[in-house]
């Protein structure tokens, strides 16, 4: 006999889905995500059930593909190019390289130009973009990550998350670091 599976999509406070998955245990599910971005984000959650695994995973597709929620890696995310980006080379600077690659990062997001959800280049590519070595563009993601500018997705990279709000305190050191840079 098939089980029941559910449905279930996490929304913002526009209704707009965060996040859509299925699951036999919809209580123990909601656990697992409460350390994820959508959990923090979502206004709003719904479940919607089907009378078999199959059917579920049919509609999950469906409603991924149609919906395209923010936080999906399945199915739905673009791949950030570096292509545009027109960064300077970082090589001749060997004091603060992966703080200024994960501001150039930062940049990219707070001017909109990496869109939320979408999967940021590999620290290899990163690397070979502006002249510093993976460890570096390593750490960098890393300070993006702490920042909460990014997560990570295990097995399939790092994505741009919603940014956090704005304090005054972080523009004023990211001018400072800027300065030194100039200044060496």
């Amino acid at each position: 006999m098939p089980q029941r599976t559910a449905l279930y999509r996490y929304l913002d406070v526009d209704g707009r889905p965060l996040y859509i998955g299925i699951t036999c245990n919809v209580k123990e599910r909601r656990k697992s995500h409460t350390h994820s971005p959508w959990d923090r984000e979502a206004a709003d959650f719904t479940v919607e059930w089907h009378d078999s695994l199959d059917a579920a995973l049919a509609a999950e597709l469906r409603a991924i593909k149609a919906e395209k929620p923010t936080y999906n890696r399945a199915h739905n995310f673009g791949d950030i190019s570096l292509a545009e980006v027109d960064w300077p080379s970082l090589a001749p600077e060997h004091r603060i390289k992966a703080l200024l690659l994960a501001e150039l990062m930062q940049g990219e997001i707070d001017r909109g130009r990496w869109p939320v959800g979408h999967r940021i280049p590999s620290p290899h590519k990163l690397a070979a973009h502006v002249s510093v070595g993976e460890g570096t563009a390593i750490f960098a993601m890393k300070k993006l990550v702490r920042r909460q500018y990014a997560y990570t997705q295990w097995g399939a990279g790092h994505f741009v998350r919603l940014p956090p709000p704005k304090s005054s305190g972080r523009s004023a050191y990211r001018s400072s670091l800027w300065a030194l840079y100039r200044e060496g």
